[in-house]
């Protein structure tokens, strides 16, 4: 008997989407959190729908993601929405909230699906179906939280009307599967827009910068990733975080900071992430991502950069140029892999070293780096990390700061012994 929990959750794949349990046979999967989201088999038909539309098991799509990371790609820009309070409250330049707008003010789409803050200690953030400008707005900001879209997908086979979704490159590439299969999905959702993602979260890494702003383990009631006021530049944003008393726990800057060692040491993520080569979203029609590139970080108001894959998206966006309510500058390919570089090459070593990549090995050459012994090893270390953090519905002090600091000394004791090296192969580099 195959299906999703036999072959994607205990081979330490899944990354929690939702997708087989929103689009397989009602009843057969229910979505439950232990820190990341993975289906709990029900009953099984063995129909091979879970199984269809499993993003993890795309593995031509990891394959292209290394050989062509952007994906067709029509065009890139990069610039940020005119309209104050969207600038604002967007984690960079809001043009995925600008473009979502347009398309509901055109009609094109009865509402759009994403993420959004739910005020619930429980759950912090789920997908809705938004059906209003204003809730759109809401809607607005990065959240590193997991979520899940089967319920979303339930409602919207319901409705007779199209949304636009907006989600991580795992789920536009699993829904692309499914529309393959499922005429009515594209019927609903022919708009899907993407977010690059360097890595996902669990429900672990707001606990532990909680903790960290001094909240100790309290249930939150609002959790808030990327606040521009008080940044010095672009890419320092900060966390804040409200406890369910209505505590507001001590603001904490991304860089220069615990919260930038775990993040960078890709700690507290679901085990699915660490085989996910995907970071573009190369399946969606538009992906959206921040312009971290040197000349725009000093713009603490913030700048996106957008790939258009699509003529209508391309269309879109000049219009709202020509109507003065979005900035934009054209950007090349070499510019867009530029402003991802460090977490493209993440992803790509992270997927590549991982045990289930055997066609990515195969079929890809191997990320430049270290030995590949020496990677292999460290990339096992943070996965066994992340899985023995999710043996229980929250993080654990304890055991899981001790792992967490063994992590971060592993890796500053690796540079420093590793700094004569890298300084004798910048010399020879610029030597030849």
């Amino acid at each position: 008997m195959k299906n999703v929990v036999t072959e994607v959750v205990r081979e330490g794949l899944c990354v929690g989407c939702g997708l087989c349990a929103g689009l397989g046979r009602a009843g057969c999967l229910e979505m439950v959190r232990e820190g990341a989201y993975h289906p709990q088999l029900q009953s099984c038909r063995e129909c091979g729908q879970c199984l269809a539309v499993c993003p993890a098991l795309d593995s031509a799509a990891q394959v292209s993601a290394i050989r062509r990371p952007v994906g067709e790609m029509l065009s890139a820009w990069v610039g940020h929405s005119l309209v104050p309070e969207e600038r604002e409250r967007g984690s960079s330049g809001a043009l995925a909230t600008r473009l979502l707008q347009a398309l509901l003010a055109r009609g094109e789409v009865a509402g759009v699906i994403a993420v959004c803050a739910t005020g619930r200690p429980q759950q912090l953030f789920e997908p809705r179906l938004l059906r209003s400008a204003e809730e759109i707005a809401e809607a607005a900001g990065s959240k590193y939280y997991p979520v899940e879209f089967s319920q979303a997908l339930r409602q919207i086979e319901e409705a007779a009307e199209p949304y636009a979704l907006v989600g991580l490159p795992c789920v536009i590439r699993g829904l692309r599967r499914a529309q393959e299969r499922l005429p009515w999905l594209k019927e609903r959702l022919p708009y899907l827009f993407a977010l690059t993602c360097g890595r996902g979260t669990t429900s672990h890494y707001t606990d532990l910068l909680a903790y960290l702003a001094g909240l100790g383990q309290a249930p939150l009631a609002e959790a808030q990733y990327r606040v521009k006021a008080g940044a010095r530049q672009a890419n320092d944003f900060i966390f804040r975080a409200r406890s369910e008393e209505g505590q507001w726990g001590r603001p904490l800057p991304f860089n220069h900071s615990p919260v930038h060692q775990v993040w960078s040491n890709w700690l507290l993520m679901p085990p699915g992430c660490f085989a996910c080569a995907d970071l573009f979203g190369g399946a969606a029609e538009a992906t959206f991502m921040d312009a971290w590139l040197p000349e725009y970080l000093d713009d603490t108001g913030g700048n996106s950069i957008v790939i258009a894959r699509s003529a209508r998206i391309e269309r879109l966006l000049h219009e709202e140029e020509r109507a003065g309510r979005v900035a934009l500058s054209p950007l090349e390919e070499a510019r867009v892999l530029a402003s991802q570089a460090g977490a493209l090459r993440r992803k790509r070593q992270s997927a590549w070293h991982h045990p289930a990549a055997r066609r990515l090995r195969a079929e890809t050459p191997a990320p430049a780096g270290r030995g590949a012994g020496v990677v292999s090893a460290w990339w096992r270390l943070r996965n066994r990390f992340s899985l023995a953090c999710l043996r229980g519905p929250r993080w654990r002090r304890r055991p899981g700061m001790s792992l967490l600091l063994a992590c971060m000394r592993g890796q500053v004791l690796g540079r420093v012994l590793s700094w004569p090296l890298r300084k004798l192969r910048s010399w020879a580099r610029s030597a030849g």
